[in-house]
């Protein structure tokens, strides 16, 4: 790529990772000043904010590396070797809260389909919580391991940032874009699980579609926002005399703005909510109080959904 390209590819990158930063920060301070939405699906988003806001944080180190995107010089001299070192911490940390995002989002996937599916609650699901860490944090830790072994992070073709190097090519693969498939298959997996149970349980259909809703949105976040990425890198594996200044884009668009999506995917979710609860559920404050309760909440979804349960009697079900 030409000088320039390579020069608009950073800015891109560098700058919707302050975007991600941003939209990162918004989940982390409303789940930890927010009581009401504190539940443990949305923990699991918090912790996804986390990691998301980890890879923005390792992005912007772009700032202090190459002085073409900040006007006058970088933020920072650096020595040539001070830079080198820079570049491969940003590898590191790019590599680690990258894959442990992936990780988070199979979790927040997992945990849906025990509590829509398998009709589990949340506190018998609290066991599983350890092992999502060790998941989440222990494989993605190994990933970074395997590199520096390997001593293969460093700057990517033609300096656009630091990562695994080109000559690194199968370390790719293995670390990164394998496990990436495979979650996505995973998580896809889970989707047409869903779908399939909401059709088939007609007093949960509503309430399996505003769960649907929102896995259906972090998966079509999760998906969009790693293919540029991945289709960019398997074009570099067979056309590796090629670099398209359109993919590079893509990926480092797409790829810096994962958590400012994923922000807007929480912003959507949680608006509103509880108004609507207290509106049409009409639950009293003590059940309010019970999050079980208080996740499973959504409206009737018609005027026959209602009456069926009023002059019935019976108990409305709830996501548990």
């Amino acid at each position: 790529m030409e000088d320039w390209e390579v020069n608009t590819v950073r800015t891109v990158y560098a700058s919707g990772a302050l975007l991600s930063i941003l939209g990162s920060l918004f989940i982390i301070l409303s789940f930890l000043f927010v009581k009401r939405l504190r539940t443990m699906t949305t923990f699991l988003v918090f912790m996804l904010g986390l990691s998301c806001l980890g890879v923005a944080l390792f992005d912007c180190i772009s700032w202090f590396l190459y002085k073409e995107i900040v006007p006058g010089g970088p933020l920072v001299e650096l020595t040539m070797e001070g830079k080198e070192l820079l570049c491969r911490v940003q590898a590191g940390g790019i590599q680690f809260f990258a894959t442990s995002s992936f990780f988070w989002i199979t979790c927040l996937a997992f945990h849906a389909f025990n509590i829509l599916c398998r009709k589990k609650s949340e506190e018998g699901l609290r066991g599983y919580f350890k092992y999502y860490f060790i998941i989440c944090y222990l494989l993605p830790a190994v990933t970074v391991t395997a590199g520096i072994i390997s001593e293969s992070f460093g700057e990517t073709e033609d300096a656009v940032w630091c990562w695994i190097t080109e000559e690194h090519l199968a370390m790719r693969f293995a670390v990164y874009y394998i496990p990436l498939v495979v979650l996505w298959i995973f998580n896809v997996a889970i989707y047409i699980l869903l779908s399939r149970e909401s059709h088939s349980s007609l007093s949960y259909g509503y309430i399996m579609k505003e769960g649907m809703k929102r896995l259906r949105l972090y998966i079509l976040v999760f998906v969009i926002a790693k293919a540029p990425a991945l289709i960019n890198r398997l074009f570099n594996a067979f056309f590796s005399d090629r670099k398209l200044f359109a993919l590079f884009l893509l990926q480092a668009l797409f790829d810096s703005l994962f958590g400012f999506f994923e922000a807007l995917v929480y912003v959507a979710l949680v608006k509103k909510r509880l108004p609507k609860i207290n509106l049409f559920c009409r639950k009293t404050q003590e059940e309010l109080e019970d999050p079980l309760v208080r996740e499973s909440l959504v409206p009737y979804s018609s005027i026959a959904e209602r009456m069926y349960y009023t002059n019935s009697k019976k108990k409305r079900p709830s996501i548990q």
